[in-house]
């Protein structure tokens, strides 16, 4: 397996038009072929991107797709050289829908992670209409780069990122579907994420890929803000609110150089973890 030295990464910030799907498909096709041209090796869309974030219940149903459905497949045959992540409301077995994103490379979905941390409260109520996943996942792309993946919310739990940091990703993508409004109380979204995507970054020697809409979503907004943060949490690119294909070039050495100046990935303890959990969840 060959390795890149340095990765060229991309987010492609999408407005939010869930009631065209066919504008979101073929928005899709023209940022995948930019990165193409562009020689990106991985880009990010926003959460549920091809199918749109779901306004309730019903739009769930409506809006779901299957693993393989045809525009996914199509999708990937963009994937020539590099690879995508792109967010979808999944059609599962058995009547369960998830949240979910796909990898997808040389014409074919290599992975599908379901969201796990289902956010319901607030102005989110994802929690009673989707099935939560059931576990942490990540991509080779190959012996340098490691991509883990996580949906928004799941980001927020230390939890989650303490496995990813167990599955020695190397680059993180992670679709986002952050309004201002969302959490209400006076919270700040945008100074919430900044906060924890920085703090991520810098304590796992972590670069990160956050990829949000842009636009309007019932009567909240999109913020857009989408960035490429660097392993020791600096911004390597930022977004505004327009529509972009924001792009950057991460170098393996800084992951490296991250992780042995702040040790957070070497010196993990999941023996302790396996101590004391089993006390804990009784």
């Amino acid at each position: 397996m060959r390795h890149r030295d340095v990765i060229h990464c991309a987010c492609a910030q999408l407005e939010h038009t869930p009631d065209s799907p066919d504008t979101l498909f073929n928005k899709h096709v023209a940022f995948l072929e930019e990165a193409q041209d562009g020689q990106i090796d991985l880009t990010v869309f926003p959460e549920t991107s091809l199918t749109g974030y779901p306004a309730d219940g019903d739009a769930v149903c409506n809006s779901a797709i299957w693993a393989d459905d045809p525009r996914l497949l199509a999708l990937a045959q963009k994937c020539r050289h590099g690879y995508a992540v792109v967010g979808f409301v999944e059609h599962g077995r058995g009547g369960q829908f998830y949240n979910s994103i796909a990898w997808l490379h040389k014409g074919e979905v290599l992975k599908i992670y379901r969201k796990i941390n289902l956010p319901t409260y607030g102005r989110l109520d994802e929690g009673k209409y989707f099935t939560a996943g059931k576990r942490t996942m990540t991509l080779d792309i190959d012996r340098h780069w490691i991509c883990g993946g996580m949906i928004c919310a799941d980001s927020w739990d230390p939890g989650q990122l303490y496995l990813s940091a167990m599955r020695e990703s190397t680059v993180l993508a992670l679709p986002i579907a952050s309004t201002k409004e969302g959490v209400g109380g006076g919270f700040s979204n945008e100074a919430g994420w900044d906060l924890v995507g920085r703090h991520t970054a810098m304590i796992y020697g972590l670069p990160i890929l956050m990829c949000n809409w842009t636009g309007p979503h019932l009567d909240m907004h999109f913020w857009g803000g989408s960035r490429i943060l660097g392993p020791d949490g600096t911004r390597y690119a930022h977004a505004g609110d327009d529509e972009a294909l924001l792009t950057a070039e991460i170098a393996y050495a800084d992951v490296i150089h991250a992780r042995q100046t702040m040790p957070t990935v070497r010196t993990l303890m999941p023996q302790l973890l396996q101590r004391e959990l089993p006390g804990l969840l009784e």
